[in-house]
């Protein structure tokens, strides 16, 4: 069965319209004559899919008259169509615990998350700030994540975990967050994820006294 087919974004007019951007870019003229609608209702279909991050202008066609605007799909939009990143991740996670085993991984990983975390927009110097940056950088990567506090520790959570193809093989593969976390969030922090079935994120910081009472 076509996995793809569970997504209910490629459903209906928008989903034709998406199949067929996967072939290449195309105008509003083109997709109408394609998906039997007319160029206003196409237009419709296109200003949400470019609002949703699925497809993006890609310059123009030059006409007799004027130039048409070129439509094709956003980095966004071709990774729902891809499955080939998780076989990927994973041999590539197998042959690095096969060299170095399964702590070497884990720093690679780690490391890997403080780079990743380096390259996101600098946070203010408060400690909720650098928390916000911490959810902003999950969202980035598909992740609904969701703050929850208890005494002096706060935790940031992941019921759905964006790594989920991969990390019931590769439960090292939290050290990737655990990196990440720690960077942005510049205090010590404990990965206490729960793997299995549907593998969820946990990691608890601590908060630094000198910012408890503002958090």
């Amino acid at each position: 069965m076509d996995e793809h087919r569970h997504d209910s974004r490629l459903k209906g007019a928008r989903g034709a319209i998406l199949n067929l951007l996967r072939r290449g870019d195309l105008t509003v003229a083109h997709l109408a004559g394609s998906v039997g609608l007319t160029d206003n209702g196409v237009r419709l279909h296109l200003a949400r899919l470019v609002r949703e991050g699925l497809v993006e202008e890609h310059g123009k066609l030059p006409g007799v008259s004027k130039a048409s605007r070129l439509y094709g799909l956003s980095p966004g939009g071709r990774v729902m169509f891809t499955r080939a990143h998780a076989p990927l991740v994973q041999g590539l996670l197998d042959e690095l615990r096969r060299r170095n085993g399964t702590s070497g991984v884990r720093r690679w990983l780690q490391a890997i998350g403080r780079q990743c975390a380096r390259e996101q927009p600098a946070s203010g110097p408060r400690f909720k700030q650098r928390i916000d940056s911490v959810l902003k950088a999950f969202r980035g990567l598909g992740g609904d994540p969701v703050l929850a506090r208890r005494d002096s520790t706060v935790s940031v959570v992941l019921h759905d975990c964006p790594l989920a193809d991969v990390v019931s093989r590769h439960p090292e593969v939290c050290a990737f967050g655990q990196g990440l976390v720690s960077e942005l969030a510049q205090v010590p922090v404990t990965g206490r994820c729960t793997h299995g079935p549907r593998p969820s994120c946990r990691f608890d910081l601590a908060v630094p006294q000198a910012d408890e009472a503002g958090h």
